[in-house]
């Protein structure tokens, strides 16, 4: 059967905001935008419409910063690695204006003069380089590297200086601050020069992390310290005005609303409204957020703004009494395992080291439910169907949700595997589960009783993955100690062995048309193609598509579309790459997806998404272009006959018919 449809994976939706980045959200003056950054991608998102969403592709490597234009035509992002660029992009069309190549280790900070003119970029205390750039160009204006303070872990412009009259002058005038350090610059663009006054902080020291000018005049410069205060300070005198304990665990991020009014986040998850009249400092309202605030964002008519926290929650807030409402949740630590439920409906799980379990609605991009106990208790592995979902923990627990409500625990079993329960699955009515752990001993457990069933002792070391055959007897369960084991659960043996020649299996597929059909994935940085009929591997190919061994790629992420034509893998280097299984695993594309390593890909049920999951903490969303929808029935490449009953095992050994009724106490 001819394949009309050509598969070419375009990403079309981004989740993955951590929060761990300082000022790393920004509020469009549209007042309908929001941007943020998740891994190597720039979001452009629509606060009232989840499905809208812009994503800015050309970073190599994580975005560390970024900064937007007040009139929104601008946006700056630079990046930490080898290539630590700095982009300039056309906010309407998304296009790069700009690459500037100065930074080699990572940018940490960026920001634009008041009129947009000028853009100032700070590398970390590896770079130690500091430029200003004319907009109009792409020129470098000042060098700043041989007279800067480092480190600087925060700038922010002023608009010009003032003189003795307080009119304005043609120098500009930015702040920077960093360990007990406050610096005022007066900078003149024409000539390239500049002049710094260092803010006499006397016995008051601090460690200053964020900062932000009085709006409108420019009076006062607010900075927030490591411990908690708001320091007020004068800018003609570059003297304190006075300090204020507003938060615990520090002022993390600060922004002014009106000429008298700003508002603080703490690392505590304080929000709180200040009234500012030299020298009362008045507190309006205060509310408590989940976790710690790192970026803060305003509309220019003070009426709202965002926030976000460590927790990767996105807040919409109203500024006058801070009433709030959830935009947006993210990971924050690697997604360590992916699950996509086979049905008609677009859902999905994720287990990630940052200790939550989520459920992803695909049609909103939405969290249905949560799943959290404590930063020390890390979810390994999940699966769901309609009504639970079964996670297994590195405390060794296996725990049972009910998955339209993740704080609802139905039931837990202690002592499931001593180094942590790494795999897991269940037959068809849910009534055996099967887990696999870091010892490499797979285990059953009948779900009334909580007691195990038996003990598969053969892998030598942590079990990777798990998944029964339609039959519901059968097991294949792979390990990092290289084999590949098939299980007759209803006999409780081993029935049938296959070894890679080196290297353990981190992942496989069974093909959903064929199950003689076994794709699998490992530390040999190869691709192997089984079919169970067989000892020996069909085909072993490169994780490398080109060729190029030094550049071949340890897979995590594998996926079968579901009519068994195509197959992707996702690796360390963080490349999808799509292969024809009907074609030998021929060659299809690739898409440089994930930052870090790839860690899962799924389809879904009608082929025509593609997901994947990141070290990086990113899910990502792929339009495939695909509609494929093959009848088993109808002749195709792959071989299909005998049927698994038929099969001849090296073990010489067939698959038996039955269910898992039938399995041993």
């Amino acid at each position: 059967m001819e394949i009309q449809n050509k598969f070419q994976i375009q990403l079309e939706h981004g989740m993955g905001y951590n929060g761990l980045t300082k000022n790393s959200l920004i509020l469009h003056p549209n007042l309908v935008d929001y941007i943020y950054i998740a891994g190597g991608v720039i979001v452009i998102a629509e606060m009232n419409d989840p499905n809208k969403q812009k994503l800015l592709r050309g970073h190599d490597d994580v975005v560390t910063c970024i900064s937007l234009s007040h009139n929104g035509q601008l946006l700056a992002s630079g990046q930490r690695g080898k290539n630590s660029d700095i982009f300039v992009w056309d906010y309407k069309t998304g296009n790069i204006i700009y690459t500037l190549s100065e930074h080699d280790y990572e940018v940490s900070c960026l920001a634009f003069s008041t009129d947009d003119r000028l853009l100032f970029s700070c590398g970390n205390i590896q770079d130690k380089r500091s430029f200003i750039w004319d907009m109009k160009t792409g020129n470098i204006v000042l060098n700043l590297t041989p007279m800067f303070p480092l480190p600087t872990v925060f700038a922010t412009w002023g608009g010009y200086v003032r003189d003795i009259r307080g009119n304005q002058t043609k120098f500009y005038q930015y702040a920077t601050c960093g360990d007990n350090q406050i610096c005022l610059w007066n900078v003149d663009p024409y000539k390239g020069t500049q002049e710094k006054g260092e803010v006499q902080t006397g016995n008051f020291i601090r460690n200053y992390i964020c900062m932000a000018f009085s709006l409108n005049d420019e009076k006062y410069l607010y900075a927030g310290t490591t411990s908690g205060d708001i320091v007020c300070i004068l800018v003609k005198n570059r003297s304190i005005v006075f300090n204020k304990i507003i938060c615990a665990q520090g002022v993390t991020a600060i922004v002014p609303l009106t000429k008298n009014e700003i508002i603080v986040g703490g690392g505590d998850g304080s929000l709180v409204l200040l009234y500012i009249d030299e020298p009362k400092c008045e507190e309006l309202a205060r509310v408590k957020l989940y976790g710690a605030i790192y970026s803060l964002s305003s509309s220019f008519d003070g009426i709202q703004l965002l926030a976000s926290t460590d927790k990767g929650f996105i807040y919409r807030i109203r500024a006058a009494d801070l009433s709030n409402i959830l935009l947006n949740e993210n990971h924050t630590d690697a997604i360590v395992d992916f699950y996509s439920f086979g049905d008609d409906l677009y859902r999905f799980c994720t287990c990630s080291n940052d200790g939550t379990i989520r459920l992803w609605n695909l049609d909103d991009y939405s969290v249905s439910s949560r799943i959290y106990i404590n930063q020390e208790i890390i979810p390994l592995c999940a699966k769901f169907n309609d009504d639970i979902l079964i996670s297994g923990w590195n405390d060794g627990k296996l725990r049972c949700y009910r998955n339209t409500r993740g704080e609802e625990l139905l039931w837990s079993i202690e002592n499931v595997h001593n180094n942590g329960v790494t795999a897991v699955t269940y037959n068809k009515d849910s009534r055996i589960i099967i887990s696999g752990g870091g010892n490499g001993e797979i285990r059953l457990w009948e779900v009334r009783s909580k007691e195990m069933i038996s003990n598969l002792k053969e892998h030598l070391q942590r079990v990777t993955h798990l998944e029964l055959f339609k039959d519901d007897v059968h097991l294949m369960s792979t390990s990092k100690d290289k084999s590949i084991l098939i299980w007759d659960l209803n006999k409780e043996k081993r029935i049938a062995s296959y070894t890679l020649s080196s290297g353990g299996v981190n992942n496989f597929r069974i093909n959903p048309i064929d199950e003689n059909i076994v794709i699998s994935v490992g530390q040999d940085r190869k691709i192997t193609h089984w079919d169970l009929r067989y000892p020996q591997p069909i085909k072993v190919i490169s994780s490398n598509p080109y060729g190029k061994l030094d550049q071949a790629d340890e897979l995590f992420g594998l996926a079968i579309s579901n009519d068994g034509h195509y197959v992707s893998t996702g690796g360390a280097l963080g490349i999808i790459r799509t292969y024809d299984l009907t074609n030998s695993l021929g060659f299809v594309g690739e898409y440089f997806a994930h930052s870090k390593t790839c860690s899962g890909l799924a389809y879904t049920f009608d082929n025509k998404y593609l997901i994947s999951t990141g070290y990086d903490s990113l899910i990502l969303s792929f339009t495939t272009g695909y509609m494929g929808n093959i009848d088993p029935n109808e002749e195709q490449k792959i071989v299909k006959e005998p049927e698994m009953n038929n099969m001849n095992m090296n073990m010489n050994n067939n698959f038996d018919n039955g269910n898992m009724e039938n399995v041993k106490a």
